[in-house]
């Protein structure tokens, strides 16, 4: 997974640092609520395996279209489908409130 700043001590947070990548900060340079890693690298690696093997039996022999809503789910998708056995397609969408 490509979150390799992230770091399960609850003193330590990620902020985004460009490219995609997030750099560490401390917990004392953030404003508002984010003070504490709620989702470690090792929990949203295991989880994204678990929802690609999910997907993989679901859709096996069927085409599979990956929707994802611009510009949050990025990262995420990118490593979901890259944990699939299976072949798909990736579309995207621009929403507003």
């Amino acid at each position: 997974m490509p979150y390799d700043a992230c770091q399960s001590s609850i003193e330590r947070a990620t902020i985004p640092g460009g490219c995609g990548r997030l750099r560490p900060v401390e917990a004392t340079q953030l404003s508002g609520e984010l003070t504490r890693v709620l989702v470690t690298k090792d929990q949203l690696a295991a989880r994204i395996a678990e929802l690609a093997a999910e997907i993989d039996r679901d859709y096996a022999g069927k085409e599979l279209l990956l929707v994802g809503v611009l510009n949050g789910a990025v990262m995420v998708m990118a490593d979901l489908s890259r944990a699939l056995s299976i072949h798909c397609q990736m579309d995207w969408m621009a929403v507003s409130s």
